[in-house]
């Protein structure tokens, strides 16, 4: 997994772009994608940003 945020001083954090690639057995590349859209909308940081843009890539390995 990788973060990359866009911090603007004076404003904050604008952005953040999550980067996610892994290996479950017997999940296939829609179910991947749908576990990560649910781990991004209800991680307690993504929450805690709201109003920040939060885009996500996942892919399988």
């Amino acid at each position: 997994t990788k973060a990359e945020v866009t911090f603007q001083p004076g404003t904050g954090i604008t952005g953040i772009h999550l980067t996610v690639v892994g290996e479950v057995p017997g999940l296939d590349e829609a179910g991947f994608m749908k576990a990560a859209e649910d781990a991004k909308a209800n991680c307690p940081v993504s929450q805690a940003l709201t109003g920040t843009t939060i885009t996500l890539s996942a892919s399988l390995a």
